[in-house]
């Protein structure tokens, strides 16, 4: 904008220290001064950093998250608080500023992140019909989205926004799980009052809030990931640099290939006679110890090896809210079994395949202890019968 007027500059940047009283300015009607697109667009930028400011305080003063966590004598409540402050008081020094060099935008360029969109075919089905809608409502729902995500994995804007519910449900959860029940709460009523708005777009503007997360890995694709810097970090000590991204890249052709085996050898094996159902509970999925030969090979395993962690995590905490986070594997499993026979969570799957391997080897071990205390014995009984 140019040529703006002295006061009207003044008023945008006077919202910014106007902590919550600001916002007023939007609703004034007559004042030219006040009712103009530069002073309301800085006054809904400021209004947001002032809720940021609120938000930090709530969470971290009113109900001392991670307050009982100690870093080097430090309260690590004490640091995030610290840091969080000095960041948005940056971020809103950084927006007077532009306020003062009269530059305009909308609030919404802070985080570009969100947009608005119309819902696209999700169901393939070349017309957008209610099945869209409610695949879209579902989406934002935690743990049932979970059971649908393979279905729709390659859309992106449903693949994103399970992504988000995802990470929001497993930050509250953790919360929970550290017996601060009062803030797990309070950000669960933020997480309805969004999904709220969000199903109201949906439902009389068939339109869905659209989160840009292409950047944050899928949970399937995290071994994957971990493996491929372990070896980048090695190659580099060792002087034999390769690029992150072919390390990657390799990985994911050679996860395809055992994919491809993998497909072969399950169309060979038999199909089992009990309920599918019973994979999913832990304990009761021990029976199928006796059938993991089956095209549910790899389920059985996964669900095996979460049956071992529920017993180990019953050991080290026998009663706790932790369980509560063997929710989340359950619900995507209940989704994967029917889409993916292959599918194998990441590190779980090697839980129980890894305690098969160590019982193979302590057997062993036992086998040639015998074996040499046997070649002793025999040695012994030669050299006290020469003795004689």
């Amino acid at each position: 904008m140019e040529n703006i007027h002295p006061k009207i500059k003044a008023n945008a940047v006077s919202a910014y220290f106007m902590l919550f009283i600001s916002v007023f300015f939007l609703f004034n009607k007559t004042n030219p001064y006040l009712n103009n697109d530069f002073v309301k667009n800085h006054t809904k930028t400021a209004f947001f950093i002032h809720l940021i400011f609120l938000f930090i305080y709530l969470v971290f003063i009113h109900y001392w998250l991670f307050n009982s966590i100690i870093f080097f004598w430090y309260s690590f409540n004490t640091l995030i608080v610290s840091t969080l402050f000095i960041l948005t008081f940056w971020l809103l020094i950084y927006w007077i500023y532009r306020a003062s060099n009269e530059q305009t935008f909308k609030v919404w360029e802070i985080f570009k992140i969100v947009k608005s969109e119309k819902i696209v075919d999700i169901s393939n089905n070349k017309t957008l019909d209610e099945k869209d809608k409610l695949t879209a409502i579902l989406a934002y729902i935690p743990f049932i989205s979970y059971i649908i995500y393979p279905n729709f994995e390659d859309n992106r804007w449903v693949r994103d926004t399970i992504k988000l519910n995802f990470f929001a449900s497993l930050l509250i959860t953790f919360i929970y799980i550290i017996w601060n029940h009062s803030l797990a709460t309070f950000f669960i009523l933020l997480y309805i009052i969004f999904i709220v708005y969000a199903w109201i777009n949906i439902i009389l503007k068939s339109e869905v809030i659209s989160f840009n997360l292409s950047f944050l890995p899928r949970v399937k694709d995290s071994e994957i990931l971990v493996k491929s810097w372990i070896v980048y970090l090695r190659n580099y000590i060792k002087w034999n640099f390769k690029s992150i991204q072919a390390i990657i890249w390799e990985y994911r052709i050679q996860n395809i290939e055992s994919r491809k085996k993998e497909v072969e050898l399950i169309n060979w094996l038999k199909d089992t006679k009990l309920t599918k159902s019973l994979i999913y509970i832990p304990f009761l999925n021990l029976v199928y110890i006796f059938y993991i030969d089956t095209k549910y090979k790899n389920h059985i395993i996964n669900w095996l090896s979460l049956t071992i962690i529920t017993i180990i995590l019953f050991i080290i905490y026998w009663y706790s809210d932790v369980y509560y986070l063997l929710l989340f594997p359950i619900c995507f499993w209940l989704g994967y079994i029917k889409s993916d026979l292959t599918y194998k969570m990441p590190f779980i799957f090697h839980v129980f395949n890894s305690l098969i391997l160590l019982k193979n080897k302590t057997l062993n071990l036992k086998a040639k202890a015998k074996e040499i205390k046997n070649t002793v014995k025999e040695e012994s009984f030669k050299i006290n019968n020469l003795g004689k």
